[in-house]
């Protein structure tokens, strides 16, 4: 999957949430031609959307994992130059 930003991941939230709410309309006027059509690009478009979503999700994980590391290792070395915050 390309690269994205979270803008690009919510414009496509909005698209999906657009045909879900076209395809309500769809079957509430009973036009079943049209509610097939959008219920088929709902069945392409959700897979989509939440995959991006879940990638996301997991590189701002990564990056407060990444975050955590370095703070962890930049504490480990102040303290290697101050005894009295060495561990006992």
């Amino acid at each position: 999957m390309a690269n994205f930003n979270p803008d690009s991941l919510d414009a496509a939230q909005d698209v999906l949430s657009d045909l879900k709410a076209r395809a309500k309309e769809a079957e509430d006027k009973g036009d079943v031609f049209l509610f097939g059509v959008l219920n088929e690009l709902i069945h392409v478009c959700s897979p989509i959307v939440t995959k991006a979503h879940a990638r996301l999700m997991r590189e701002e994980r990564a990056q407060h994992n990444a975050a955590f590391k370095a703070l962890k290792q930049k504490f480990r070395e102040d303290a290697a130059k101050q005894p009295h915050l060495q561990r006992d």
